[in-house]
């Protein structure tokens, strides 16, 4: 379990012209919060935010097995408060890396791009491919794809 009232920030930053992928490994928060912000101070656009009270698309996406999050800049800051109550959560895993190209390895899941929660544009020129690849899937199964929401800049 994560200590109450622990308070820590990282900076995750990749080579300019780069996005950001954080992947979420595990995601306990009680009445904990994370903040992602896309660049590089806590007053940077938040990217996501996890927590208590948070119904946004993306914590319902996560609820769902979203697994990745991705900026739409070189920076992201992270910010982690524990809370000071007994229920501060076993806390969260993720892994980062630069680019936004992705393999995902589960039998469901979803996947946003970057920009996709409407809270940042899609960042100009960004190229991110996504591989879908079902483990333990037979040459014969069948992968259903569902598309909730698309949208193409003019």
């Amino acid at each position: 379990l994560v200590p109450r009232g622990i308070e820590c920030a990282w900076l995750l930053h990749a080579p300019a012209g780069q996005l950001i992928t954080l992947s979420l490994e595990d995601l306990e928060m009680g009445d904990s919060t994370l903040e992602l912000y896309d660049g590089p101070t806590p007053s940077s656009s938040i990217l996501a935010e996890f927590g208590p009270r948070n119904d946004s698309l993306l914590a319902q996406a996560v609820d769902s097995g979203l697994q990745h999050v991705i900026s739409t800049s070189n920076r992201v800051y992270i910010a982690f408060h524990a809370s000071r109550n007994t229920n501060a959560g076993r806390g969260f895993s993720l892994s980062y890396k630069r680019g936004c190209d992705i393999v995902v390895r589960r039998p469901f899941g979803a996947l946003l791009s970057p920009g996709a929660t409407g809270r940042l544009p899609y960042p100009a020129g960004a190229d991110c491919s996504y591989t879908i690849e079902l483990p333990d899937a037979s040459p014969d199964h069948a992968l259903s794809l569902s598309v909730e929401h698309f949208d193409l800049a003019s």
